[in-house]
């Protein structure tokens, strides 16, 4: 096995790893919201803090699933233009998508 696969299977290890603490973030989410359902209509005083937490705790299992789904190609691609260009323009457009991806990541 080379050096290139053992670094491969450990970018996917620690990919699935924070993938694991995304489903926690939506576990967490869900359980939060159950929490909050119950004071509010159980007790008369909902939690002041639920709807704050609940989105941190979106954007965050948003991005920690990120890398599992870059890593495994499985992000949403728009291929109209793309899957129909010739050879090397295929390869340029590709460059400028993750240009972009790029800009919007930082």
């Amino acid at each position: 096995m080379t050096l290139a696969n053992h670094i491969d299977r450990a970018i996917l290890w620690v990919a699935r790893l924070l993938a694991a603490g995304a489903a926690a973030a939506v576990a967490a989410m869900a359980a939060l919201t159950v929490a909050a359902v119950v004071m509010r209509y159980g007790f008369g005083a909902p939690f002041r803090f639920t709807e704050e937490l609940g989105g941190l705790l979106l954007v965050t299992s948003a991005f920690l699933a990120m890398p599992l789904v870059l890593a495994s190609h499985a992000n949403i691609r728009v291929t109209l233009v793309s899957g129909r260009a010739p050879g090397p323009w295929r390869r340029v457009l590709w460059v400028a998508g993750q240009l972009v991806f790029l800009a919007f990541a930082l």
